[in-house]
């Protein structure tokens, strides 16, 4: 690697690295691949990438090499810092054991990493810790300490989640095709009257005896009692309708009764590693619920059309709020505004580019999600007060010029939230556009659905978590209007 200024002091600072030493590691699933970078010459101490295990013996020896190396080098402020790609899970154990050895710990985004090696055509272990060094120097890192352990729990959660949700609908579509091959549109809930997927559907699907023989050839109280137990609203209804459905389809437990066992058990089968996975999912959301409770996104619930999902994957990605950058800098992180580019001097008017396609996809989506539900549903103060909320507002007025709707709204979305965590405030209209008498209502209204979404896991205001706090907050904002209105 090239000396990179490494021998101004003045540089290294101005780039947000006063280390001795910077550990370079490339993580891996079983070995990792690490060097040592010598600040004071530009280089790295050994031609070769060291091997480090991915166990705890792997890690002592890094450490007790990063040891060796400040001895023969007789620095005397031993400042060590690590930089590695972007953390996955499995480098959170060698993350874990650094940290605790008071080592600071920052990350790089991988495509960065990429782009800042030698070559970028081949790749190697020395080509790939060349690059996150060369990233690092460019300051262009994250800091892990930064995020607290709640926001990392939090990330670890959601990115499960999704996961989970990305594996769940290719086992919909397994399970459907099994499903067509001895009922068709059994799935298709307007001719079944069943929801495809529900948890009454999975247990219908789980019955012993589950067959269009069962709806067509059974006495109707027995079969009625089987959907009832399932817990399908109006089994009546939803009888009648798979019978006449059954009717219509071959009976090939009678035709074929070897064939039609083995569907039937393979079906069974899928179905309840469907229940499984369901159950991981909901494991996931419940852990999401308690984490973000005390978080001051907690209260970003009550923004028409956001959903615990939306707002906790946002909480995730964005981190520890103290810690958050400029409303730009999030917006261009989150992949929402285009771009700009510079040229011959600050008088020339920047070029316009166009969206970057290296943003945080997980951040966009989310964003992208609650801007398509708020232009939908209005807010529950409006039906008292008449006023639009301010996303769908805003959404309306881009959309008639002619503008980016979506982008423009996710923008002024995330304006919102810095605003709402800054001042710990629930989701509302201009305050000095309003009347007093619409203020209590908005704050009532908002207050009541932002604890109605809360219900749905289980969570209620306490003296800990922001629900309570915000509470309290509320009852003095309305006392004071209260006051003013007399």
């Amino acid at each position: 690697m090239s000396i990179i200024n490494a021998n101004n002091n003045t540089k290294q600072l101005l780039r947000g690295i006063s280390a001795n030493l910077l550990i370079v590691v490339d993580c891996a699933k079983k070995e990792h691949r690490a060097n040592f970078f010598d600040c004071s010459t530009g280089r790295f101490i050994y031609k070769n990438a060291l091997k480090v295990r991915n166990d705890l013996d792997g890690f002592k020896f890094l450490v007790e090499k990063t040891q060796k190396i400040l001895q023969q080098k007789k620095f005397k402020d031993s400042k060590v810092e690590v930089y590695l790609e972007d953390p996955c899970t499995y480098s959170q154990g060698l993350i874990y054991y650094l940290q605790k050895q008071k080592y600071l710990v920052r990350y790089v985004n991988a495509l960065n990493a990429s782009n800042y090696r030698d070559n970028t055509r081949a790749s190697n272990d020395v080509l790939d810790l060349d690059g996150i060094a060369r990233t690092a120097l460019m300051n262009q890192f994250y800091d892990l300490a930064i995020q607290s352990d709640l926001y990392r729990r939090l990330k670890e959660c959601t990115r499960e989640r999704q996961r989970l949700i990305k594996d769940q609908t290719r086992h919909k579509n397994v399970i459907h095709t099994f499903i067509d091959l001895f009922f068709p549109d059994f799935l298709n809930c307007k001719k079944s009257g069943v929801t495809a997927f529900s948890k009454g559907c999975i247990e219908l699907t789980l019955h012993k005896e589950f067959s269009s023989r069962l709806f067509f050839k059974s006495t109707p109280n027995k079969v009625i009692n089987i959907i009832k137990k399932t817990g399908i609203s109006e089994p009546e209804k939803v009888y009648l309708k798979l019978k006449e459905l059954a009717s219509k389809c071959v009976d090939l437990a009678k035709d074929e009764p070897d064939v039609f066992l083995f569907r039937l058990r393979r079906l069974q089968e899928q179905a309840r590693f469907y229940q499984a996975r369901q159950k991981c999912i909901e494991l996931e959301e419940q852990q999401m619920a308690q984490l973000l409770q005390y978080s001051p996104l907690a209260l970003c619930l009550s923004i028409t059309g956001a959903g615990l999902i939306s707002i906790a994957t946002i909480a995730a990605e964005l981190g520890d709020p103290r810690n958050w950058r400029t409303i730009d800098q999030t917006a261009s992180y989150g992949g929402v505004i285009p771009r700009q580019k510079q040229s011959g001097g600050s008088e020339s008017a920047p070029h316009v580019l166009s969206v970057p396609k290296d943003a945080n996809k997980h951040l966009k989506n989310a964003l992208m999600t609650i801007v398509g539900s708020t232009k939908k549903y209005p807010h529950p103060a409006q039906k008292h007060t008449g006023k639009t909320h301010p996303l769908k507002q805003h959404f309306d007025k881009v959309e008639m010029r002619g503008g980016a709707s979506f982008m423009s709204t996710a923008k002024k979305l995330i304006r919102l939230i810095y605003a709402m965590v800054r001042d710990e405030n629930i989701y509302m209209a201009d305050i000095k556009k309003m009347t007093e008498e619409h203020h209590l209502i908005w704050i009532e209204e908002g207050t009541q659905k932002l604890l109605e979404k809360w219900s749905k896991y289980g969570i209620v205001p306490t003296e800990e978590n922001y629900l309570g706090k915000w509470i309290q907050q509320k009852e003095k904002i309305t006392q004071l209007i209260k006051e003013d209105l007399k």
